[in-house]
């Protein structure tokens, strides 16, 4: 990766986010299904994860595959939820399926970080951040996560138990003055590092607790030989990743079908 151009970067970014999203869905508590046009998790109603992702063929005659996605899901056989990797190319395709009643709802920056771009941070001592190896910290990880991302979602804490077994990832939490503040997920695949999770207890934001796990588990990552480092912003994380060395290299929407 020493001369990493923006399609690779992009290509890596994106590589990164669906091979998660495939390793969540090896958990025998979610169902996993492979297509030759797109993959999707699925687990209960109102619980985590559940998308369709990985999406290809996406052209300007794609009526076939959004009619077949449109199909799955009124029959309940895939999830109500896209993510997909957004340019003005695929606008056919978000035409055709909002005419399906599917809308997109959130839009994240794909952003990156090189190993040689990273900018060092002074730590807060106060902040002890962890690597989660027992079922309280993972009850308090969880608990972060379910009520500052989440929200009306759960996560399927036997999905996590396994994940913190898998050699790929590992999960972080920071406490302050013994109380769970902030949460973060480090996925490794093929010398590119992903961030995943990151959230903030809302009683103790504006503190810098985000940005101070943010920073330990990029460490981390680098620590593993990792060349790029990838991650998934909302609009109001775009600033604090900034400030660490990224970059925004695309684009990803969430879309919705209404009413399931």
């Amino acid at each position: 990766m020493n001369d990493l151009h923006d399609e690779v970067i992009i290509s890596a970014i994106e590589k990164n986010l669906f091979e998660f999203y495939k390793l969540t869905g090896k958990s025998k508590f979610v169902k996993f299904i492979e297509t030759n046009n797109y993959s999707y998790v699925k687990t209960n109603p109102n619980a985590w994860p559940n998308f369709i992702f990985d999406i290809k063929n996406i052209t300007d005659d794609c009526s076939k595959l959004t009619d077949e996605i449109v199909t799955e899901i009124i029959e309940n056989k895939a999830p109500p939820f896209l993510i997909y990797k957004y340019d003005n190319s695929i606008n056919t395709f978000e035409h055709l399926l909002a005419n399906g009643n599917i809308r997109p709802i959130i839009q994240w920056a794909g952003m990156a970080c090189r190993y040689d771009k990273f900018n060092e941070l002074k730590q807060n001592e106060e902040l002890q951040i962890e690597i989660i190896n027992n079922e309280q910290q993972l009850i308090d990880w969880i608990n972060i996560i379910n009520n500052e991302i989440l929200q009306n979602k759960k996560i399927n804490r036997k999905i996590f138990n396994e994940l913190i077994l898998n050699k790929k990832t590992n999960l972080f939490i920071g406490y302050y003055k013994n109380i769970p503040v902030c949460t973060s997920l480090a996925f490794e695949e093929n010398n590119t590092g992903g961030l995943y999770l990151i959230a903030t207890n809302s009683n103790y934001r504006n503190k810098g607790f985000g940005t101070q796990i943010t920073y330990a588990t990029i460490k981390y990552l680098l620590s593993k030989n990792n060349k790029l480092i990838v991650l998934q912003a909302t609009k109001s994380g775009k600033k604090i990743y900034s400030n660490l060395g990224f970059k925004e290299y695309c684009k990803f929407n969430i879309a919705w079908m209404l009413g399931k």
